[in-house]
């Protein structure tokens, strides 16, 4: 094997990892999706609710007044600029936060305006670390997402000690 040094890249590996992740996902080829979760007709189809306008969207629950419809904007921001945005950033030599900005954007449309698809995609996640990843590292970019990645785990964690987890899978 070969050693890897301290000239390494590892943090753009960790950015680029997590903008993979998140594209994974909001294609529909993640964890939650196909066989293994019984979406068999046809398996892996996020990515066609994304690019669909009139399919059926959850918006964030602040609000609720608004037609629960994928129009052309939506179709557009979470389809068309995300994976753009997204391949983008997979090419670049190193992560920016200019380059990040334009899909943490994305993603902070997709909380409000398509909340299911924002859990689905485990946005709850990709978003903050996103954020953080807007920020310069000499302006505390690694300290943010080591402090999210700390307070996400310790909560996840820490919810699973109440009485009522033993009806999650139920």
């Amino acid at each position: 094997t070969t050693p890897l040094g301290s000239a390494f890249p590892y943090l753009t590996l960790l950015h680029k990892l997590v903008v993979w992740f998140n594209a994974w996902e909001s294609l529909g080829l993640g964890v939650i999706h196909g066989p293994l979760h019984g979406k068999m007709a046809p398996p892996f189809q996020d990515w066609w609710y994304r690019l669909t306008p009139g399919t059926m969207k959850y918006n964030a629950p602040f609000m609720a007044f608004l037609p629960m419809r994928r129009n052309h904007a939506d179709v557009l921001v979470e389809g068309v600029l995300t994976y753009i945005f997204t391949v983008r950033i997979l090419i670049a030599p190193e992560v920016t936060p200019a380059l990040v900005l334009p899909l943490a954007l994305c993603g902070v449309y997709e909380f409000i305006f398509d909340y299911g698809q924002h859990l689905h995609d485990y946005g709850t996640q990709n978003l903050h670390f996103f954020v953080c990843m807007c920020f310069p590292v000499g302006a505390g970019q690694v300290v943010g997402i080591q402090l999210f990645l700390t307070l996400f785990y310790a909560s996840s964690g820490f919810c699973k000690l109440g009485p009522t987890f033993k009806y999650m899978f139920t």
